[in-house]
Order: C-alpha cells, then structure tokens, then sequence
C-alpha cells in the first residue's frame, strides 16, 4: 500500500503522468487543466474539478485529506513499524 500511496502523491505533483497516450505523449493533471483553461463560461458546478486539475497546492492538501481517510477506516491499512 505505501507504494501506491507514494505513486498517487508522484502523479499528484506532476513528476509522474495519470497516463501516457499510444504517442508517447505524456498527460499530467496540470496538462488537463490548461485544456480545460482554453474553455470559457464554465459553470460554478465545475470549479472544484478545474481548481483541482490546475492548481498543485489545492490537489496536494485534496490528496492527503482523502489519503488520511483511508488510515482512519478499520482493518482498512494495516500500519507497520
């Protein structure tokens, strides 16, 4: 599990990609979100998702709190030493 964990904070910063196309391109959150700048009049529905895809800081804490509520479900993660 804590190889998981650490792989999803590595895609969340952006130093390892959500994906990589038949190309090679590879696509980063941050590669989203420009997309998704290009795009005017999105609606208030939307402005988590967009904040989350473009702004690190935000997807960071977004990322430890849903990580840290994975710790607290029983039998869920097992700590070791």
């Amino acid at each position: 599990m804590k190889t998981r964990v650490a792989e999803v904070r590595e895609i969340t910063a952006d130093r390892k990609p959500l994906c990589v196309l038949r190309n090679g391109t590879p696509i980063y959150h941050s590669s989203i979100g420009e997309y998704l700048r290009s795009f005017s009049g999105l609606g208030a529905s939307h402005e988590d998702a967009t904040r989350y895809l473009q702004d690190l800081e935000f997807r960071r804490e977004f990322i430890e709190r849903v990580l840290r509520k994975f710790y607290l479900l029983p039998d869920f993660m097992i700590s070791y030493p």
